[in-house]
């Protein structure tokens, strides 16, 4: 007897399931026959779907508030536009972001500040996988006796020097203008003896160039100084590194090249090379 009336009572339940779910029509209910999933899955995503009337009006209108702020704000946007580029320079992950090339107007180059800015960020690595050499140019004074100088025409040899030197340069290398009669050299995948052939290649080349402006030639040298960037040595060191051996090899006479160790300025002896004279219109 008790067998019998728990299978009438399963029996009852079951049909009141077949006619809840799949002959009543029911949105709910034709969704889970479509589907095969749990009704109570449903009616547990409509619970958390459906937000109560007592908290429809606070999640709707708070949030709205900042969001057209932000939009509408001036300082609100200027604000964050700067504050997410100087994330993206401390992290450097755009170096061509970060600096806009600054031109000289005389040479066409970029100037000293680009240069700085460009050191900067290579300072800023941790850690620098390859080589990195600076070099620091000084082109020689034009003897004008018995003349006033001449502005323009220093101008066009500082043209033409450049000019000259970028001729042994790679593309990946960059060329600045540095002080008024001075250039500076970033030389990367090169160690500071490698760079210091390449400086006495543009040096000598430099040399044995007449410049032409006017019908009448020009003769200049170049000093240069080499050191090599480490991660650490900064930029201000490097400076210090470059300046000296510039001196020390303007002291010996200039149309020299000097490299700096990190301990003292060393003389680099000039190698033999058949560099043939040219003359270059300025």
């Amino acid at each position: 007897m008790l067998l019998y009336i728990a299978f009438i009572a399963a029996l009852n339940l079951w049909l009141g399931y077949v006619w809840g779910a799949y002959l009543r029509p029911c949105p709910r209910c034709a969704r889970a026959r479509t589907t095969g999933l749990p009704l109570s899955l449903f009616s547990r995503r409509r619970a958390q779907a459906t937000p109560t009337a007592e908290s429809t009006p606070a999640s709707s209108s708070k949030p709205e508030q900042p969001e057209t702020t932000a939009a509408t704000d001036p300082s609100h946007m200027s604000s964050t536009v700067a504050s997410s580029g100087e994330a993206d320079s401390a992290a450097g992950s755009d170096a061509d972001d970060v600096m806009a090339p600054h031109l000289d107007p005389v040479t066409g180059l970029v100037n000293r500040e680009y240069a700085e800015q460009l050191l900067a960020k290579l300072a800023e690595a941790e850690v620098i996988n390859e080589p990195l050499t600076v070099a620091l140019l000084e082109i020689a004074n034009l003897d004008w006796i018995g003349e006033e100088p001449n502005i323009a025409i220093d101008n066009r040899l500082l043209c033409g020097v450049s000019h000259v030197v970028r001729q042994s340069l790679a593309e990946e290398h960059t060329m600045a203008r540095f002080g008024e009669q001075q250039f500076l050299l970033v030389v990367p995948h090169e160690d500071v003896e490698r760079a210091t052939q390449r400086a006495e290649e543009l040096r000598q080349r430099v040399a044995a160039t007449e410049f032409i402006a006017e019908g009448r030639s020009f003769q200049t040298t170049l000093t240069c100084a080499l050191a090599e960037m480490t991660v650490k040595r900064g930029r201000q060191e490097l400076f210090e590194f470059l300046q000296e051996a510039l001196d020390e090899a303007k002291r010996y006479g200039g149309n020299r090249t000097f490299m700096h160790d990190g301990n003292s300025p060393t003389p680099v002896v000039p190698p033999e090379m058949n560099i043939a004279i040219q003359q270059l219109a300025i």
